[in-house]
């Protein structure tokens, strides 16, 4: 191999766009693969709950990422002409994930070739736009279903966090302020529910279920007569006498009579 110090500038630029247009079509490949397997449900097993989720676990992918292959695979199986030319390497992966979001099968546009002559930012724009006005048109057709029309992004931050970002109009807002207060304040009472029964199942002592305690009884010590037998303190044995009926009280040598 040619070392790369030895090249030309054109060289290097016929080099790169051969690079990538292999780089496009082992993507096709790869995406064609992804569909079929999909089709087939092969990605279901213990724990898996997509082939978005069997793909990332699997090549390594972003959870964005592997959607986004999953969705534009599907597309594929539909648009057999803006399949094959991926496939020929015509097409960059930008190109066909943006208008995937917008292809018909019906919709009489030719898309290899608008994609042949526009950029993956041209064909960016025009599926926004394409998109913009779609939603137009049905705003036009059922007024009161676009008023309360609500649109989410799903995302995930570093730490695998949830981040959603909703669209709407401004007086949508308390409606889905609400719906999520509610669900909040659902979750924080099962949260206490749980954190409630956790407890009185443990106990919390020698008091019973309800986690009651007592102090212990201080033990009071005893002393070893010379003979090793051992008996209780003076204190111990007047609580016994004190704690006796008066009628049984024991009569002290030589008394005669009643005090």
């Amino acid at each position: 191999m040619t070392p790369l110090s030895d090249l030309t500038v054109e060289e290097l630029a016929d080099g790169i766009c051969l690079r990538a247009g292999r780089i496009a079509a082992a993507e096709a490949e790869l995406l064609t693969w992804i569909g079929e397997f999909d089709e087939r449900g092969g990605w279901a097993g213990h724990g898996l709950l997509s082939c978005a989720h069997w793909l990332s676990w699997k090549t390594s992918l972003s959870p964005g990422a592997a959607r986004e292959r999953v969705r534009v695979a599907r597309t594929l199986r539909e648009l057999p002409v803006v399949a094959k030319a991926f496939g020929q390497g015509l097409m960059s992966w930008s190109q066909v994930r943006a208008l995937t979001r917008v292809a018909r099968p019906d919709d009489g546009i030719d898309w290899v070739m608008i994609a042949r002559s526009t950029s993956g930012a041209q064909i960016e724009k025009i599926a926004r736009g394409m998109r913009r006005a779609k939603s137009l048109e049905e705003a036009k057709e059922d007024c009161e279903r676009a008023a309360w029309l609500v649109r989410t992004r799903k995302t995930y931050d570093a730490d695998g966090n949830l981040v959603m970002t909703i669209y709407a109009k401004a007086e949508v807002a308390p409606v889905v302020a609400a719906a999520f207060d509610t669900k909040r304040a659902e979750l924080e009472r099962e949260a206490e529910g749980a954190r409630g029964t956790a407890a009185s199942s443990t106990g919390g002592g020698r008091g019973g279920s309800r986690g009651e305690t007592f102090p212990r009884e201080r033990r009071r010590p005893t002393r070893r007569m010379s003979g090793g037998s051992r008996t209780a303190t003076r204190s111990s044995r007047w609580r016994r006498t004190c704690s006796a009926p008066r009628s049984r009280l024991p009569t002290p040598p030589g008394a005669t009579g009643s005090a």
